[in-house]
């Protein structure tokens, strides 16, 4: 939440997996989250958090149009700029698999 605040996005979109143990998704401490990130970086912005929804929900109302990027730890691409510079410029999506507490 912290680094995509600081990045600048307008809106993260949590999803739940197989795995998400969804007592520990809570979209008010992200909310939270976010809001303190801004502030630290001194942001005006705000991102729009969304309720968590599963990722096949997700994926299948997805806007073909926009560009999903899927950050795998497993793949054998380890610079990401070479994958972004194969994507159309525009608005674009990252889905981002974490392990940690959100």
């Amino acid at each position: 939440m912290q680094k995509a605040t600081e990045m600048g996005v307008a809106r993260l979109r949590p999803v739940l997996t197989r795995r998400t143990t969804p007592e520990r998704v809570n979209a008010e401490r992200m909310r939270a989250n976010a809001i303190e990130a801004a502030e630290q970086c001194g942001i005006l912005r705000i991102p729009e958090v969304s309720e968590p929804e599963k990722l096949e929900t997700a994926l299948a109302s997805w806007d073909a149009a926009r560009p999903l990027i899927f950050c795998d730890e497993a793949s054998e691409e380890r610079c990401p700029l070479t994958t972004l510079a194969r994507v159309q410029p525009g608005p674009l999506a990252l889905l981002i698999w974490t392990r940690g507490r959100v």
